[in-house]
């Protein structure tokens, strides 16, 4: 029943605040990821608020009811806030994600298993060590190419090769510590 209820809520504030900012005039299609973006927190929406627009366009009274989501969602912000939290989520220096630690599982899987074979888009054989190598030198050219250029693409490629370094340095670590206690391999 909670459950129920819960769902019930979400569609009518969906449905309330999709009903205020149609008002401004804009498509369906931008209402609509207005107010998915705003209220489940998704990232850019759609068309006019897409990854290069913002949400300036917006009235006042849009621009509170996207607040107001947001604030349900648990970010209380003022409008000015909401813009700025907005237009600024894509070209942020914070990064939040898992992607260097899977680089280091990549580096980790690259030296327990390097000869076995891995297939690239199901059909190019490479050995496990091959294509780890290649993939950090592909990290650390796009990361150099970003870093020395005005332009972004939104990837931490300096955080993967952080997560491959300590990925090798904690394999390395447990390599001696099992040596050490004779179950070297």
């Amino acid at each position: 029943a909670n459950t129920n209820a819960y769902l019930a809520a979400y569609v009518v504030i969906l449905f309330v605040v999709f009903l205020i900012i149609s008002l401004d005039g804009f498509s369906v299609g931008t209402n609509f990821s207005a107010v998915l973006c705003t209220f489940n927190n998704i990232g850019p929406g759609l068309e006019a608020v897409g990854p290069s627009c913002n949400f300036s366009q917006f009235s006042d009274l849009s621009n509170l009811a996207n607040n107001t989501l947001i604030s349900v969602n648990g970010e209380s912000m003022t409008v000015t806030e909401l813009l700025a939290y907005r237009d600024g989520v894509l070209s942020s220096l914070t990064t939040v994600g898992a992607s260097g630690a899977v680089f280091g599982l990549l580096l980790a899987y690259g030296m327990l298993f390097s000869e076995s074979t891995i297939y690239v888009f199901f059909v190019l054989p490479v050995k496990a060590k091959y294509f780890v190598v290649f993939y950090a030198l592909v990290e650390l050219f796009c990361g150099v190419r970003v870093a020395t250029s005005e332009a972004s693409d939104g990837i931490a490629h300096f955080a993967h090769l952080g997560g491959m370094l300590f990925g090798l340095l904690l394999m390395l670590y447990w390599r001696k510590k099992d040596r050490e206690s004779g179950y070297g391999y």
